[in-house]
């Protein structure tokens, strides 16, 4: 017998001893639930009957990226989806280079350190996968990247809440890879999660030089300019 996320086994019993499991599937939701299940005995002596309560414990607050745990971009550009399940009433995400998670924070994810962001998210949509439906994130302050999305009550008690990260990359046209990632965390940043995303240098012959500009003393000591391409090169 199931009621509601609770399944009793066996459902009914002879007269005497009888052990009945308790048992419910994984409980993704923030808060604890409870069911009560009704005991009853009917026979010659009359009728009796006993309230048995289940409660299941809540799942700690999580960040999950599903499936790669790193997404690789072309050339010429293309979408990324980023998709991931949490249970937290207020998810914050932005796209950055370099990540400074907090000494009691606990964390999941693929971290690219000192990477260069070549692109931003350009709207600032989160998209709902579980049901479709859109819900438009909220910027964060005026003097951040960090943008907000809230889900009320406890909508992901069986499954978590679904979500998905949608942009568009646009060409790279130099002659290194690009790279940046994805952070989440939650509203007291004590939770992050994170996904690296990568864009392949430019197929068609690029050089870049940074940087492009050089003074050199009076005394002739060297500077250095970083050279990037995907061709041999030569100066003249």
């Amino acid at each position: 017998m199931k009621k509601d996320w609770c399944t009793i086994t066996p459902s009914s019993g002879e007269s005497g001893v009888t052990a009945v499991e308790f048992s419910g599937g994984v409980h993704y939701g923030r808060y604890p639930r409870s069911e009560q299940v009704l005991f009853k005995a009917s026979g010659d002596t009359g009728n009796a009957q006993v309230v048995v309560t289940v409660n299941q414990q809540a799942k700690e607050e999580c960040i999950e990226i599903v499936g790669v745990s790193g997404q690789s971009v072309p050339a010429e550009g293309g979408n990324v989806q980023i998709q991931g399940l949490t249970n937290i009433s207020e998810l914050y995400f932005m796209l950055a280079d370099t990540i400074s998670i907090p000494e009691n924070a606990t964390s999941q994810g693929i971290l690219a350190l000192n990477a260069v962001v070549g692109y931003s998210i350009p709207s600032q949509t989160f998209l709902r996968m579980d049901d479709s439906s859109e819900v438009l994130a909220t910027l964060v302050g005026t003097d951040t990247n960090w943008y907000k999305v809230s889900f009320p009550d406890d909508p992901g008690q069986d499954t978590g809440i679904q979500f998905g990260i949608s942009f568009s990359v646009p060409v790279n046209p130099t002659a290194g890879q690009r790279n940046c990632c994805v952070v989440l965390r939650n509203a007291d940043a004590t939770l992050y999660g994170w996904t690296a995303v990568s864009q392949l240098p430019s197929a068609v012959a690029a050089i870049s030089a940074s940087p492009q500009s050089v003074t050199l003393t009076n005394l002739g000591a060297g500077k250095v300019v970083r050279v990037i391409s995907n061709e041999d090169w030569e100066a003249e």
